[in-house]
C-alpha cells in the first residue's frame, strides 16, 4: 500500500480516496489486526488537492499493539518526529517480533502466525506492506482483501457481502472498512479490556 493505492493479497489494485481510520487486515479467527490512519498528504499545506495517504499504522498481536505514527508530520512548516509506541499487557505476545531497520525509517512486525507487516517511513506518509502467511489462508478481511490463494481478488465488505463492481475506486467497499468509534490511539485500551 502506497499513498492511497492498495494492492490486495490476491493482486487487485485500487485507490482508497478517504481520510480516517481503516482496517487493512484482520484475521477472522486469531486476534491479529492491522489498521491505518489516512490524512491528506503530498504537500505541506494539506489542501483539498492533496490525496490521502497512510500516516499511522497500528498492528495488534493478541493483547499487544504497536503504533507507528507519522500523522501531522509538519507543524508550522517544520517536520515532526516519528512516534513509535508499544502497548503491551505484561510480556510481548510470544513469537511476536518488532524490528527497527534503516536508522528508524523501516519497521518489520511479525505476528506469531508468520504474517509480516513492513512499514517504510517517508517524509509525510508511510508505505505499508502486509505479507500473508499460510495461517491467513481463507481467514483475512479488510482493505487488503481476502487471501484465498485463488487469485480471484474478491472484495468483501465489513458486513460480509461481496463487492463485485469493477473499477479502480471501490468506494462503497473502502467506506465499509472505515472505523468511526475506535481510534488508533485508543485501540490499546479496547484490546486490553
Amino acid at each position: 500500500m502506497t499513498h492511497a493505492h492498495i494492492t490486495t493479497f490476491e493482486g487487485r489494485r485500487y485507490s482508497q480516496p478517504f481520510q480516517g481510520e481503516f482496517v487493512l487486515y484482520e484475521h477472522s479467527v486469531l486476534h491479529y489486526e492491522v489498521r491505518a490512519f489516512y490524512q491528506r498528504c503530498g504537500n505541506r499545506d494539506k489542501t483539498e488537492r492533496s490525496a490521502p495517504c497512510a500516516c499511522a499504522v497500528a498492528v495488534r498481536s493478541d493483547d499487544d499493539v504497536v503504533i507507528i505514527d507519522r500523522c501531522n508530520s509538519f507543524t508550522d512548516g517544520e517536520p515532526r518526529l516519528l512516534k513509535v509506541k508499544l502497548y503491551q499487557s505484561g510480556s510481548l505476545t510470544a513469537a511476536t517480533t518488532v524490528i527497527r531497520n534503516g536508522g528508524g525509517l523501516a519497521y518489520e512486525i511479525t505476528l506469531p502466525s508468520g504474517t509480516v507487516t513492513q512499514v517504510q517511513v517517508k517524509e509525510d506518509h508511510l508505505n505499508v506492506l502486509i505479507q500473508a502467511s499460510g495461517t491467513d489462508l481463507n481467514n483475512t478481511r479488510g482493505l487488503c482483501g481476502s487471501y484465498n490463494g485463488e487469485g480471484d481478488a474478491i472484495l468483501i465488505k465489513r458486513d460480509g457481502t461481496d463487492y463485485s463492481r469493477p473499477g479502480q475506486r471501490p468506494d462503497e467497499f473502502s467506506k465499509s472498512w472505515r472505523l468511526v468509534l475506535q481510534s488508533l490511539l485508543t485501540l490499546h485500551t479496547v484490546v486490553l479490556l
